[in-house]
């Protein structure tokens, strides 16, 4: 069954660790949920989106997204999102988070639409805001991007509406200092709702 992506090829420099896992609708074979990144020396951009629903039809909307990602990663986070947008059209429509870690200003940005939720989680898990709407059914006027601070050692984690939205690793001890593909693995393992397509990706700094 090829459901589950994990780093794999996906796997960047050593200047970051990325790991993530989608996991289809239970008793389906398809998964309407995607991710995907692109590093640029010490810049890593991350896209997770989930497709609308589940099965096939979410699967195409999620392709058409990570589509319009790869297409010009390095582009302003508002400029992927609203080329995602329009490439979503006719599909059944996605919610996406982008966000792009920045090691040398110490800076992580995020823009996102719907729900798919972005978190930076350090000695707490600080959840960043994201916008309503579904990328494909209507205009994107303006996208909001938020910028925060990024602890040094931090892991930033994003996650479909698939995963349950209260979580934390302290309730999985030692889980925080594993590599990112086994953090999304356990964390879906842990925390899937089990009635949706799932997905878990996880960016932290590599050591050195």
């Amino acid at each position: 069954m090829i459901a589950t992506v994990l780093g794999g090829d996906r796997a960047p420099p050593s200047r970051y660790a990325v790991g993530g896992i989608c996991m289809p609708h239970p008793g389906l074979q398809v998964c309407g949920d995607a991710w995907d990144s692109h590093v640029d020396g010490s810049v890593v951009t991350i896209i997770a989106c989930d497709g609308l629903g589940h099965g096939d039809g979410a699967a195409v909307a999620a392709r058409a997204v990570t589509a319009a990602f790869r297409a010009a990663p390095a582009a302003p986070l508002a400029e992927i999102l609203q080329r995602a947008g329009r490439a979503a059209r006719g599909t059944r429509g996605a919610a996406a988070t982008i966000a792009r870690l920045d090691l040398e200003r110490r800076e992580v940005a995020v823009a996102g639409i719907g729900n798919v939720a972005a978190w930076i989680v350090d000695a707490a898990a600080k959840q960043v805001v994201t916008q309503h709407g579904t990328l494909g059914q209507s205009a994107l006027t303006h996208i909001h991007e938020e910028r925060l601070r990024l602890p040094p050692g931090a892991l930033f984690v994003l996650c479909s509406d698939g995963i349950r939205s209260r979580w934390n690793l302290d309730d999985q001890p030692g889980l925080f200092g594993h590599d990112p593909t086994t953090i999304a693995t356990v964390m879906w393992r842990d925390l899937a709702r089990g009635r949706d397509d799932a997905s878990v990706v996880v960016v932290r700094e590599a050591a050195r």
